[in-house]
């Protein structure tokens, strides 16, 4: 999954040294050509040693902010992984197979049937659209998923996806 691959780039944070380099180079204000340290005539002063602190605070803040953000991403996505797997386990296994039919397969309701009738299970259109409502509202009852993070879910799976 891309955003454990995420979570765990950002874990390894950035390196040490290049962050102590960073501030090294703006403390002391040398930049040669050669890239070469090379000390400024003049002395380090507060302003230069403010912006370099600063600049490693901000750096150490928006590393805890990534991976706090895709921490809950992460758990977000389980939780309704977790609530879905436990809805689908409830079904009847011509609820699933209706379920599975026309959205995962995206089947339209006269191949949902002939898909059915290939598994010795004969139905009517109209008996699998309310087999499949019956399903829908037991999955509703069960999982209990909120709006919110159905928004959520969705708008991760439409930006990561």
């Amino acid at each position: 999954m891309s955003l454990k691959r995420e979570l765990g780039e950002a874990m390894e944070g950035v390196d040490k040294n290049d962050i102590d380099d960073a501030i090294l180079s703006m403390a002391l204000q040398h930049s040669t050509p050669d890239d070469i340290p090379g000390h400024s005539t003049g002395s380090i002063t507060d302003k230069t040693a403010n912006i370099a602190i600063s600049y490693q605070k901000r750096l150490e803040d928006e590393h805890k902010a990534l991976i706090d953000e895709l921490t809950k991403e992460l758990i977000l996505l389980k939780l309704i992984s977790d609530k879905l797997e436990i809805g689908l386990s409830s079904l009847s296994e011509t609820q699933k197979n209706i379920i599975e039919a026309k959205y995962f397969q995206k089947l339209d309701w006269y191949a949902v049937v002939d898909k059915l009738a290939e598994a010795n299970i004969f139905l009517s259109k109209y008996q699998a659209q309310n087999i499949r409502r019956e399903a829908i509202e037991r999955l509703i009852r069960i999982t209990r998923i909120t709006i919110g993070q159905y928004e959520q879910v969705m708008k991760l799976i439409n930006l990561k996806g």
